[in-house]
């Protein structure tokens, strides 16, 4: 109905890499989530690792499979960083040709379906990783990460994040 209306309506599919309760969850069921999005409307649909357990392999074998399945799809990606590999799994996604990425200030998140979960994709690591690849982001980093650090004082408590911690002008700097 929305995009009878003219409005853009964009989905995520969660645990689209593994689920806490059912565990391994088949490339074939998350096909089969997007086909009824797709065919429904939605244009824009992101696949989640709601609990942190993707690794790159996985990441780049589902959104290739996903791209040719549903080519006209603008595909998205949601990671945590439950085993320290969101950054790895961006750079994945990224190479199949995703450019939707969700993440969050400080890396700060979780998800209340599984244990110990770690927090969501650190938007100012990857964005500053991305732009060091000479990828523009149009994100104002220096300003990305004062918020950062005011968000770490405000939380009293050190953030997941690493970028936000070094100095501004390390922050930002790229290797010549």
């Amino acid at each position: 109905m929305a995009g009878r209306d003219g409005i853009a309506v964009d989905s995520s599919i969660s645990v689209a890499f593994g689920c806490p309760y059912e565990g391994t969850v088949s490339p074939a069921r998350v096909e089969e989530v997007a086909v009824v999005l797709a065919d429904g409307g939605i244009r824009e649909i992101a696949l989640a690792d709601t609990i942190g357990v993707a690794n790159p392999a996985q990441v780049e074998e589902l959104f290739q499979a996903m791209k040719q399945r549903l080519p006209s799809v603008r595909w998205g990606a949601h990671f945590h960083d439950t085993r320290g590999a969101a950054m790895a799994n961006l750079l994945a996604a990224l190479e199949t040709g995703v450019s939707l990425f969700e993440g969050s200030i400080g890396g700060i998140g979780g998800s209340p379906f599984g244990k110990a979960t770690g927090g969501n994709l650190c938007s100012e690591d990857a964005l500053t990783m991305l732009e060091a690849m000479g990828i523009e982001t149009g994100v104002d980093l220096d300003r990305l990460n004062e918020v950062a650090r005011g968000l770490e004082r405000t939380l009293g408590s050190r953030l997941p994040g690493k970028v936000h911690a070094v100095q501004p002008s390390e922050a930002g700097s790229v290797p010549a």
